[in-house]
């Protein structure tokens, strides 16, 4: 009769059951990873953040927009939550 040590030892043995052992710590991990993520990336109805060329945080806003007089382009200003710098694009 087979009992309950020798099942769980082959179990043991196999590569698949080795990772359902394991699914549950990296379900914990990747659920830390992706609430992090959902953090950075700030409130669903907003747009996520561009990253700062001064610091490097993922904190540049769009502050305003103005049109350029020959109406192809646009003036963008933003500005970084994290360092106060304040940069200019045009799109």
């Amino acid at each position: 009769m087979v009992g309950l040590t020798d099942l769980l030892g082959l179990l043991d043995r196999w590569d698949e059951w080795k990772k359902l052992k394991a699914a549950p710590d990296r379900i914990d991990a990747l659920e830390r990873e992706l609430a992090d993520l959902r953090e950075r990336l700030g409130p669903p109805d907003r747009w996520p953040p561009d990253v700062c060329k001064a610091c490097g945080a993922r904190a540049l806003r769009m502050r305003r927009t103005f049109p350029q007089p020959d109406m192809r382009k646009i003036m963008q200003f933003w500005r970084c939550e994290a360092c106060q710098v304040e940069e200019r694009r045009l799109a």
